[in-house]
Protein backbone atom coordinates (compact mmCIF):
# COMPACT_ATOMS: atom_id res chain seq x y z
CA UNK A 1 0.00 0.00 0.00
CA UNK A 2 1.50 3.46 -0.96
CA UNK A 3 1.03 5.83 1.79
CA UNK A 4 1.96 9.80 2.01
CA UNK A 5 2.25 10.96 5.48
CA UNK A 6 1.92 14.96 5.30
CA UNK A 7 4.35 16.81 8.23
CA UNK A 8 4.08 20.17 7.52
CA UNK A 9 5.11 21.63 11.04
CA UNK A 10 8.14 19.96 12.65
CA UNK A 11 9.28 16.47 10.39
CA UNK A 12 13.61 15.89 11.32
CA UNK A 13 14.96 13.35 9.67
CA UNK A 14 16.09 10.39 12.64
CA UNK A 15 14.09 11.84 15.33
CA UNK A 16 11.79 9.75 17.72
CA UNK A 17 8.79 11.61 17.51
CA UNK A 18 5.78 9.77 16.27
CA UNK A 19 6.23 11.64 12.48
CA UNK A 20 9.09 9.50 12.27
CA UNK A 21 7.98 6.17 13.84
CA UNK A 22 4.80 5.81 12.17
CA UNK A 23 6.04 5.98 8.78
CA UNK A 24 9.29 3.94 9.90
CA UNK A 25 7.50 1.20 11.12
CA UNK A 26 4.94 1.03 7.87
CA UNK A 27 8.16 0.56 5.85
CA UNK A 28 8.86 -2.38 7.71
CA UNK A 29 5.46 -3.56 7.30
CA UNK A 30 5.88 -3.64 3.48
CA UNK A 31 4.25 -0.69 2.20
CA UNK A 32 5.46 1.77 0.01
CA UNK A 33 5.62 5.46 2.43
CA UNK A 34 6.15 8.63 1.61
CA UNK A 35 6.87 11.83 3.78
CA UNK A 36 5.84 15.08 2.64
CA UNK A 37 7.35 18.09 4.89
CA UNK A 38 8.79 21.61 4.69
CA UNK A 39 11.75 22.19 3.57
CA UNK A 40 12.34 26.02 5.14
CA UNK A 41 10.43 25.74 8.37
CA UNK A 42 12.20 24.29 11.13
CA UNK A 43 11.61 24.12 14.79
CA UNK A 44 13.09 27.14 16.63
CA UNK A 45 15.30 25.24 19.00
CA UNK A 46 16.83 22.97 15.92
CA UNK A 47 20.46 24.37 15.65
CA UNK A 48 21.36 26.03 12.43
CA UNK A 49 24.20 23.50 12.01
CA UNK A 50 21.21 20.22 11.75
CA UNK A 51 19.17 22.53 9.35
CA UNK A 52 22.03 22.83 6.94
CA UNK A 53 22.85 19.11 7.64
CA UNK A 54 19.07 18.46 6.12
CA UNK A 55 18.42 21.22 3.52
CA UNK A 56 22.07 19.35 2.00
CA UNK A 57 20.02 16.06 1.33
CA UNK A 58 18.19 18.74 -1.16
CA UNK A 59 14.00 18.37 -1.70
CA UNK A 60 13.91 14.67 -2.81
CA UNK A 61 15.68 11.91 -0.83
CA UNK A 62 15.25 8.81 1.00
CA UNK A 63 16.04 8.61 4.39
CA UNK A 64 16.29 4.53 5.63
CA UNK A 65 13.67 3.15 3.48
CA UNK A 66 11.01 6.59 4.41
CA UNK A 67 10.98 8.28 0.63
CA UNK A 68 10.94 12.16 2.18
CA UNK A 69 9.84 15.29 0.01
CA UNK A 70 10.52 18.58 1.38
CA UNK A 71 7.94 21.48 -0.15
CA UNK A 72 7.59 25.55 0.41
CA UNK A 73 5.89 26.57 3.04
CA UNK A 74 4.85 30.32 4.12
CA UNK A 75 2.41 32.14 7.24
CA UNK A 76 3.83 29.03 9.86
CA UNK A 77 3.91 29.16 13.55
CA UNK A 78 4.66 26.46 15.78
CA UNK A 79 1.60 24.14 15.02
CA UNK A 80 0.24 25.79 12.29
CA UNK A 81 0.98 25.92 8.18
CA UNK A 82 -1.23 28.24 6.67
CA UNK A 83 0.30 27.69 3.15
CA UNK A 84 2.56 25.54 0.80
CA UNK A 85 2.63 24.90 -1.99
CA UNK A 86 3.52 22.06 -4.82
CA UNK A 87 2.05 19.21 -2.51
CA UNK A 88 -0.67 18.65 -5.16
CA UNK A 89 1.83 17.57 -7.77
CA UNK A 90 3.31 14.87 -5.38
CA UNK A 91 0.14 13.19 -4.85
CA UNK A 92 -0.52 13.57 -8.51
CA UNK A 93 2.86 11.89 -8.85
CA UNK A 94 2.54 9.45 -6.23
CA UNK A 95 -1.08 8.15 -6.51
CA UNK A 96 -1.81 6.99 -2.85
CA UNK A 97 -3.85 4.58 -1.55
CA UNK A 98 -3.80 6.37 2.04
CA UNK A 99 -2.92 10.00 2.93
CA UNK A 100 -1.92 10.24 6.68
CA UNK A 101 -1.92 13.89 7.88
CA UNK A 102 -0.35 15.26 10.87
CA UNK A 103 -2.16 17.72 12.83
CA UNK A 104 -4.55 19.92 11.34
CA UNK A 105 -4.08 23.41 9.25
CA UNK A 106 -5.86 25.05 6.98
CA UNK A 107 -3.16 24.54 3.74
CA UNK A 108 -2.18 20.79 3.10
CA UNK A 109 -5.08 18.88 4.97
CA UNK A 110 -7.72 21.08 2.06
CA UNK A 111 -5.36 20.25 -0.61
CA UNK A 112 -5.48 16.45 0.63
CA UNK A 113 -9.24 16.76 0.81
CA UNK A 114 -9.44 17.95 -2.72
CA UNK A 115 -7.20 15.01 -3.66
CA UNK A 116 -9.70 13.14 -1.68
CA UNK A 117 -12.41 14.47 -3.68
CA UNK A 118 -11.00 13.52 -7.27
CA UNK A 119 -9.87 10.15 -6.17
CA UNK A 120 -12.11 8.62 -3.90
CA UNK A 121 -10.94 5.29 -3.29
CA UNK A 122 -7.90 7.22 -1.30
CA UNK A 123 -8.34 6.62 2.69
CA UNK A 124 -8.11 10.23 4.63
CA UNK A 125 -6.74 10.57 7.89
CA UNK A 126 -5.97 13.55 9.87
CA UNK A 127 -4.85 13.37 13.63
CA UNK A 128 -4.33 15.41 16.34
CA UNK A 129 -1.77 16.81 19.48
CA UNK A 130 -3.02 19.36 20.15
CA UNK A 131 -5.64 20.07 23.95
CA UNK A 132 -6.55 22.22 26.54
CA UNK A 133 -3.32 22.03 28.09
CA UNK A 134 -1.03 23.17 25.30
CA UNK A 135 -3.50 25.29 23.30
CA UNK A 136 -2.04 28.65 22.96
CA UNK A 137 -2.45 31.20 26.14
CA UNK A 138 -3.77 33.44 23.42
CA UNK A 139 -7.80 33.73 23.76
CA UNK A 140 -8.63 35.48 20.21
CA UNK A 141 -5.91 33.16 18.63
CA UNK A 142 -7.48 30.59 19.99
CA UNK A 143 -11.00 31.69 18.90
CA UNK A 144 -10.39 33.13 15.60
CA UNK A 145 -7.95 30.63 14.34
CA UNK A 146 -8.28 27.60 16.57
CA UNK A 147 -12.18 27.79 17.12
CA UNK A 148 -12.91 29.50 13.49
CA UNK A 149 -10.49 28.94 10.63
CA UNK A 150 -9.67 25.32 11.57
CA UNK A 151 -13.24 24.08 13.27
CA UNK A 152 -14.53 25.32 9.67
CA UNK A 153 -11.71 23.76 7.80
CA UNK A 154 -12.18 20.08 9.30
CA UNK A 155 -15.88 20.21 9.02
CA UNK A 156 -14.94 20.87 5.70
CA UNK A 157 -13.49 17.88 5.04
CA UNK A 158 -14.74 15.45 7.05
CA UNK A 159 -17.62 13.99 4.87
CA UNK A 160 -13.78 12.40 3.09
CA UNK A 161 -11.94 11.84 6.09
CA UNK A 162 -11.82 7.94 6.94
CA UNK A 163 -10.40 8.69 10.70
CA UNK A 164 -9.77 11.39 12.73
CA UNK A 165 -7.04 10.14 14.95
CA UNK A 166 -6.67 11.42 18.50
CA UNK A 167 -3.13 10.78 19.93
CA UNK A 168 -4.46 10.82 23.53
CA UNK A 169 -8.30 10.63 24.71
CA UNK A 170 -7.93 14.31 25.65
CA UNK A 171 -6.99 14.94 22.27
CA UNK A 172 -10.02 12.84 20.97
CA UNK A 173 -12.17 14.97 23.03
CA UNK A 174 -10.51 18.46 21.37
CA UNK A 175 -11.02 17.32 17.39
CA UNK A 176 -14.59 17.07 18.75
CA UNK A 177 -15.26 20.15 20.88
CA UNK A 178 -12.92 22.49 19.60
CA UNK A 179 -12.29 21.35 15.82
CA UNK A 180 -16.24 19.58 15.20
CA UNK A 181 -15.12 16.68 13.95
CA UNK A 182 -17.92 13.92 13.38
CA UNK A 183 -17.58 11.76 16.78
CA UNK A 184 -18.22 8.78 14.91
CA UNK A 185 -14.65 9.39 13.06
CA UNK A 186 -13.06 10.32 15.87
CA UNK A 187 -10.58 6.84 17.35
CA UNK A 188 -7.34 7.03 19.55
CA UNK A 189 -4.66 6.72 17.64
CA UNK A 190 -2.14 6.71 20.73
CA UNK A 191 1.81 7.70 20.81
CA UNK A 192 3.24 4.44 20.72
CA UNK A 193 6.01 2.46 21.42
CA UNK A 194 9.65 2.52 19.69
CA UNK A 195 9.73 -1.03 20.37
CA UNK A 196 12.43 -2.11 17.78
CA UNK A 197 14.99 0.69 19.27
CA UNK A 198 15.00 -0.36 22.65
CA UNK A 199 15.15 -4.56 21.39
CA UNK A 200 18.53 -2.98 19.75
CA UNK A 201 20.18 -2.41 22.86
CA UNK A 202 21.23 -5.36 23.80
CA UNK A 203 23.12 -4.80 27.28
CA UNK A 204 21.12 -6.12 30.15
CA UNK A 205 20.27 -4.14 32.95
CA UNK A 206 23.38 -5.00 34.86
CA UNK A 207 25.65 -4.04 32.20
CA UNK A 208 23.95 -0.84 31.58
CA UNK A 209 23.76 0.12 35.24
CA UNK A 210 27.80 -0.55 35.17
CA UNK A 211 28.19 1.68 31.88
CA UNK A 212 26.43 4.50 34.11
CA UNK A 213 28.24 4.09 36.87
CA UNK A 214 25.02 3.05 39.09
CA UNK A 215 25.13 -0.10 41.64
CA UNK A 216 24.22 -2.85 40.12
CA UNK A 217 21.68 -3.90 43.50
CA UNK A 218 19.93 -0.81 43.72
CA UNK A 219 16.32 0.33 43.08
CA UNK A 220 16.05 2.54 40.68
CA UNK A 221 13.29 5.43 40.08
CA UNK A 222 14.14 7.50 36.97
CA UNK A 223 12.43 10.97 35.74
CA UNK A 224 13.52 12.49 32.96
CA UNK A 225 12.85 15.32 30.13
CA UNK A 226 12.13 19.15 31.46
CA UNK A 227 12.32 19.32 35.18
CA UNK A 228 11.08 21.76 37.54
CA UNK A 229 8.84 22.82 40.07
CA UNK A 230 5.99 22.70 37.43
CA UNK A 231 7.46 19.37 36.77
CA UNK A 232 6.48 18.16 40.31
CA UNK A 233 10.05 17.39 40.08
CA UNK A 234 10.51 18.48 43.73
CA UNK A 235 7.36 16.48 44.84
CA UNK A 236 9.15 13.58 43.61
CA UNK A 237 12.71 14.43 44.92
CA UNK A 238 10.86 14.51 48.49
CA UNK A 239 9.07 11.31 48.17
CA UNK A 240 12.55 10.09 46.76
CA UNK A 241 14.03 11.24 50.81
CA UNK A 242 11.09 9.77 52.57
CA UNK A 243 11.50 6.41 50.51
CA UNK A 244 15.45 5.99 50.92
CA UNK A 245 14.71 6.41 55.04
CA UNK A 246 12.90 2.75 54.47
CA UNK A 247 14.64 1.31 51.39
CA UNK A 248 18.57 2.24 51.58
CA UNK A 249 19.34 1.04 48.40
CA UNK A 250 16.86 2.76 46.18
CA UNK A 251 18.25 5.18 43.98
CA UNK A 252 16.67 8.28 42.10
CA UNK A 253 18.14 9.03 38.08
CA UNK A 254 17.58 12.07 36.48
CA UNK A 255 17.92 13.06 33.23
CA UNK A 256 17.51 16.50 30.49
CA UNK A 257 17.06 20.02 31.72
CA UNK A 258 16.11 21.71 34.45
CA UNK A 259 13.97 24.50 34.35
CA UNK A 260 14.31 26.42 37.11
CA UNK A 261 17.32 26.56 39.89
CA UNK A 262 15.84 25.57 42.96
CA UNK A 263 15.07 21.88 41.40
CA UNK A 264 18.66 21.78 40.34
CA UNK A 265 19.72 23.02 44.03
CA UNK A 266 17.75 20.46 45.34
CA UNK A 267 18.60 17.49 43.01
CA UNK A 268 22.12 18.42 43.23
CA UNK A 269 22.32 17.99 47.39
CA UNK A 270 20.05 15.15 47.67
CA UNK A 271 21.97 12.05 48.40
CA UNK A 272 21.84 8.81 45.93
CA UNK A 273 20.39 11.22 42.86
CA UNK A 274 22.20 10.55 39.59
CA UNK A 275 22.17 13.61 37.58
CA UNK A 276 22.74 13.42 33.95
CA UNK A 277 22.19 16.22 31.01
CA UNK A 278 20.07 16.21 28.26
CA UNK A 279 20.75 12.41 26.54
CA UNK A 280 20.92 11.86 22.94
CA UNK A 281 17.71 9.15 21.93
CA UNK A 282 20.16 5.98 22.64
CA UNK A 283 20.87 7.30 26.52
CA UNK A 284 17.45 7.79 27.22
CA UNK A 285 16.33 4.76 26.10
CA UNK A 286 19.14 2.74 28.00
CA UNK A 287 18.66 5.17 31.42
CA UNK A 288 15.02 3.72 31.14
CA UNK A 289 15.74 0.27 30.61
CA UNK A 290 18.27 0.06 33.61
CA UNK A 291 15.54 1.38 35.72
CA UNK A 292 12.83 0.12 37.91
CA UNK A 293 10.03 2.43 38.18
CA UNK A 294 9.59 5.78 35.78
CA UNK A 295 7.49 8.31 37.93
CA UNK A 296 6.36 11.68 35.78
CA UNK A 297 3.80 13.49 38.12
CA UNK A 298 2.45 16.25 36.75
CA UNK A 299 2.55 16.77 33.00
CA UNK A 300 2.32 14.20 29.86
CA UNK A 301 5.55 13.62 28.18
CA UNK A 302 6.70 11.33 25.36
CA UNK A 303 8.92 9.77 27.69
CA UNK A 304 5.80 8.14 29.46
CA UNK A 305 5.35 5.95 26.29
CA UNK A 306 9.32 5.26 25.74
CA UNK A 307 8.71 3.67 29.60
CA UNK A 308 5.84 1.72 28.37
CA UNK A 309 8.03 0.56 25.55
CA UNK A 310 10.84 -0.65 28.14
CA UNK A 311 8.50 -2.55 29.99
CA UNK A 312 8.38 -0.74 33.11
CA UNK A 313 5.79 0.19 35.90
CA UNK A 314 4.59 3.53 35.99
CA UNK A 315 3.58 6.28 38.49
CA UNK A 316 1.99 9.52 36.85
CA UNK A 317 -0.60 12.03 37.01
CA UNK A 318 -4.00 11.10 36.00
CA UNK A 319 -5.37 13.10 33.26
CA UNK A 320 -7.11 12.94 29.76
CA UNK A 321 -3.62 12.88 27.98
CA UNK A 322 -2.64 9.84 30.10
CA UNK A 323 -5.83 7.91 31.10
CA UNK A 324 -5.07 5.14 27.83
CA UNK A 325 -1.11 4.81 29.74
CA UNK A 326 -2.20 2.60 33.12
CA UNK A 327 -3.77 -0.67 33.06
CA UNK A 328 -2.36 -2.56 35.98
CA UNK A 329 1.14 -1.51 35.02
CA UNK A 330 1.86 1.11 37.58
CA UNK A 331 -0.31 3.42 39.53
CA UNK A 332 -1.84 6.93 38.69
CA UNK A 333 -1.61 10.19 41.08
CA UNK A 334 -4.23 13.26 41.51
CA UNK A 335 -2.41 16.32 42.11
CA UNK A 336 1.07 14.87 42.19
CA UNK A 337 2.04 15.67 45.49
CA UNK A 338 4.99 14.30 47.67
CA UNK A 339 2.57 12.07 49.95
CA UNK A 340 1.27 10.38 46.55
CA UNK A 341 4.11 9.71 44.66
CA UNK A 342 5.35 8.51 48.11
CA UNK A 343 2.34 6.16 48.27
CA UNK A 344 2.00 4.83 44.62
CA UNK A 345 6.02 3.90 44.63
CA UNK A 346 5.31 1.93 47.75
CA UNK A 347 2.71 0.10 46.71
CA UNK A 348 4.50 -1.11 43.55
CA UNK A 349 7.31 -1.71 45.29
CA UNK A 350 5.43 -3.94 47.66
CA UNK A 351 3.73 -6.00 45.06
CA UNK A 352 5.96 -5.23 42.09
CA UNK A 353 6.42 -8.70 39.86
CA UNK A 354 2.62 -8.14 39.39
CA UNK A 355 2.88 -4.97 37.78
CA UNK A 356 6.14 -5.83 35.68
CA UNK A 357 4.16 -8.64 34.86
CA UNK A 358 1.59 -6.47 33.06
CA UNK A 359 4.16 -3.62 31.88
CA UNK A 360 4.97 -6.42 28.84
CA UNK A 361 1.25 -6.67 28.15
CA UNK A 362 1.11 -2.72 27.83
CA UNK A 363 4.44 -2.57 25.59
CA UNK A 364 2.83 -5.12 23.12
CA UNK A 365 -0.20 -3.34 23.09
CA UNK A 366 1.31 0.09 22.05
CA UNK A 367 3.86 -0.93 19.97
CA UNK A 368 4.01 0.92 16.78
CA UNK A 369 3.87 -2.07 15.18
CA UNK A 370 0.02 -2.67 16.57
CA UNK A 371 -0.70 0.85 16.09
CA UNK A 372 0.63 -0.15 12.38
CA UNK A 373 -1.58 -3.35 12.11
CA UNK A 374 -4.73 -0.59 13.64
CA UNK A 375 -4.17 1.52 11.24
CA UNK A 376 -4.40 -1.20 8.18
CA UNK A 377 -7.73 -2.19 9.79
CA UNK A 378 -9.09 1.23 9.36
CA UNK A 379 -8.12 1.65 5.95
CA UNK A 380 -10.22 -1.01 4.86
CA UNK A 381 -13.48 0.37 6.76
CA UNK A 382 -15.96 2.07 4.90
CA UNK A 383 -16.24 5.76 4.77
Amino acid sequence: MKVVHICMVAYIDGWGYQDNLLPDYMTQAGHDVVVVTSKNHFPSFLKETEIRKIQEKGYDYYYGNVHVYRILTNITTANYTFFCSGLNDILKKEKPDAIFHHGVNSSSMLLCWYYVLLHPSTNFFIDNHSDKINESPQKLWNFFVIGGLMRLCTKLVQSKVTKFYGVTPGRCDYFKEVYGACPSKIDLMPIGCDTNSIDIIDSDKEELREKYNIPIDAFILVSGGKMGIDKGTISLIESYKSLKELKSNVILVLFGRFTDRETEELAKCTSGVYIYGWCDRIQTLELLKLSDIACWPIHHTTLIEDAVGAAIPLVVRHTSNTSHIIEQNGEYVESGGKDEIFNAIQKIIVNYDAYKKDTVRMRNKYSYKALVSQFEIDCKSIR
